[in-house]
């Protein structure tokens, strides 16, 4: 007997997984090789607009490339060579401010000294020898004790060279530091040099038959990663600006080399600016006088940091590059775990390119909804998981916003009418209990009459007081539901959607038979005898009245109304305009729009019939 094999669809998720810690293994391991790379992509993404520029005034390839780069990274160098001579004066002038730093120094030391502190460190003592108590020592140990100390205070340890232990520690790390910088400068080059020919190796990498969607990926990309670079450039300089400005007002030494420094460390996300405010800070308490200043230097950091993460951050990266602010931090986090320091600044970059391969890669698509910025449910599917959780206080919610943002007449298309036919749809395939379709229908019908209708009645209220007109011959409008209390439901709608006193409106039960709607038709003489068919509809129910109605009444307009569903109910038009109706709808605005010039007609051609039955009449 064969031995029963996993079926491919359950494997999945686990082939998955092992590619994704697989990927995350490789990313770990090439970090010294990858970084580098990552980075000269980045800074060629950002340069090959510059170079593009220069080629469009007749600038060979390779001299646009190499002058490009050469500016920037001339750029760079100067702003470090800037640093670095502004420390060194600060190194310099230092000594002038050391009584201001005795002073200091003094004046803290006295404040922590002081009785309420004496007082505080001795409950805290109490409270450490009560939690663990220790046994003090005998004298005669005592004594021991203190010979021992003396002797091996006697014999000092043999000091290391300061220098020695200084250049262990720096110059490891500063040689890879040069390094990656002398790679990131050469790739950088050859990546704008060969801008067009990189990019058409990748596109050869997608095959043929994807090359509009590679194109289109890779343009997202670049323009999207371009962008938020610019902006981040643009953030940075002015975060430099206004710290230089401000801490040359407050006093605090060598401000320009703090304000350089800040908008550096302003790439590091969430921590640069506090990294960038400990110096000035620390510094602002050591020289200056009193307290004042060093308060001042610390609300300056703070302030501008509220002002930029909190408000500028979210709003201009946010929707420059397409990434939610949740996945922002979450970013932040994993690639800081994958490469360090170098990973925090690169984060969003990479997870904008994360982003938009889910956008334009199928099999990649849940990084796009993981990370991206766009609503991850319609309002109409949000309103409808809402009512399957049985949640009615936050469905409210979502119908009165939706309503003072977007108006009234929307709610029904955009959000009541969609939700219902998600609800007939899971009901059609038995995942939804018929708990479920009771508490929808219900709180349906509760919101439109505590929300909804008012809101209708108060719009209506107004078109009248502006002068709305009325027909002074009110015809009747016959609506009869297909199938089932939806389609009673959406009936319900549209007549509170039609004018005030523009017709009658009489809707049948969903309980009405066939038989008994016809002998309606026949009694009532309705203008417009309009059908309501909420997707997904039963085309044969659908087929059979209009078939019916129109036997027995042909000069009885017949309006189809199939709403909730537009894009697939507008496909299948000529399919229902067939089984007799004269006009078909997939919205309910729509179907307002179509009743009132057969309303207008109808009582046009009722004016003109009644003078002539009288006359019969008379006769």
């Amino acid at each position: 007997m064969a031995t029963p094999t996993a079926s491919p669809n359950k494997l999945l998720p686990f082939v998955a997984a092992i590619c994704m810690l697989l990927i995350v293994g490789a990313l770990q391991f090439a970090q010294l090789v990858l970084v580098p790379v990552v980075l000269a992509a980045l800074l060629a993404f950002v340069l090959t607009p510059v170079v593009s520029a220069l080629q469009r005034r007749k600038v060979p390839r390779v001299a646009a490339a190499l002058l490009t780069a050469f500016v920037a990274f001339a750029f760079i160098g100067g702003l470090l060579t800037i640093v670095y001579f502004q420390v060194m004066f600060l190194a310099k002038s230092l000594p002038d401010y050391q009584p201001q730093i005795q002073q200091k120094a003094k004046s803290v030391h006295d404040m922590l000294s002081g009785d309420s502190f004496d007082e505080l460190r001795k409950v805290f003592d109490d409270a450490v020898q009560t939690i663990s108590p220790s046994k003090a020592p005998p004298a005669g140990d005592s004594q021991a004790d203190g010979s021992v100390a003396t002797k091996t205070a006697a014999a000092p340890p043999a000091e290391k060279s300061t220098w020695r232990s200084l250049l262990e520690w720096a110059v490891p790390p500063g040689l890879l530091i040069f390094t990656d910088a002398g790679i990131v400068i050469v790739l950088v080059v050859f990546m704008l040099c060969q801008h067009e020919d990189l990019r058409n190796r990748v596109l050869r990498l997608s095959g043929k038959r994807n090359v509009t969607s590679a194109t289109k990926a890779l343009s997202d990309a670049s323009h999207r990663v371009r962008k938020f670079l610019l902006m981040q450039f643009c953030v940075n300089c002015t975060f430099a600006l206004v710290v230089s400005v401000g801490l040359w007002l407050i006093g605090v030494p060598s401000p320009w080399l703090w304000g350089i420094l800040g908008g550096l460390l302003r790439y590091v996300p969430y921590v640069g600016t506090w990294l960038a405010a400990f110096c000035p800070v620390l510094l602002a308490v050591a020289v200056l006088d009193g307290w004042v200043s060093p308060i001042l230097t610390f609300g300056l950091f703070v302030l501008l940091d509220i002002l930029i993460t909190n408000i500028a951050e979210p709003i201009i990266y946010g929707r420059s590059v397409g990434v939610s602010g949740t996945a922002l931090l979450i970013a932040a986090v994993f690639w800081t775990w994958m490469w360090g320091p170098v990973g925090l600044i690169l984060s969003t970059p990479l997870t904008a390119c994360l982003v938009v391969l889910g956008r334009y890669v199928g099999q990649l698509e849940f990084l796009s909804v993981l990370l991206g910025d766009e609503p991850p449910l319609s309002v109409a599917m949000t309103f409808y998981q809402r009512l399957l959780a049985h949640d009615d206080v936050e469905a409210t919610t979502l119908v009165e916003d939706y309503i003072q943002k977007n108006g009234i007449e929307k709610v029904y298309d955009e959000m009541l009418l969609p939700s219902m036919v998600h609800a007939k749809l899971n009901r059609d395939r038995g995942v939804m209990t018929t708990e479920d379709e009771e508490f929808i229908l219900t709180t349906t019908r509760e919101l439109l009459e505590d929300v909804v209708y008012p809101a209708q009645d108060a719009l209506d209220a107004k078109e009248t007081a502006k002068g709305g007109v009325e027909v002074k011959c009110r015809l009747l409008v016959l609506g009869c539901p297909a199938k089932d209390e939806f389609d009673e439901l959406a009936l319900g709608m549209m007549q509170r959607l039609l004018p005030a006193g523009i017709c009658q409106v009489e809707l049948l039960s969903k309980d009405t038979l066939a038989g008994e709607m016809l002998a309606r038709v026949g009694e009532a003489k309705p203008a417009v005898l309009v059908i309501a068919a909420v997707p997904p509809y039963s085309f044969a129910a659908v087929r059979y009245l209009c078939k019916r109605m129109r036997s027995q009444f042909p000069t009885v307009k017949i309006l189809v109304g199939c709403w909730g569903l537009r894009d697939e109910v507008k496909k299948s038009v000529d399919r229902l305009l067939a089984t007799g109706a004269d006009l078909a709808s997939a919205e309910l605005v729509e179907t307002r729009n179509l009743l009132l010039p057969l309303i207008q007609d109808a009582a046009v051609t009722r004016a003109a019939e009644e003078p002539k039955a009288a006359e019969m009449v008379r006769k």
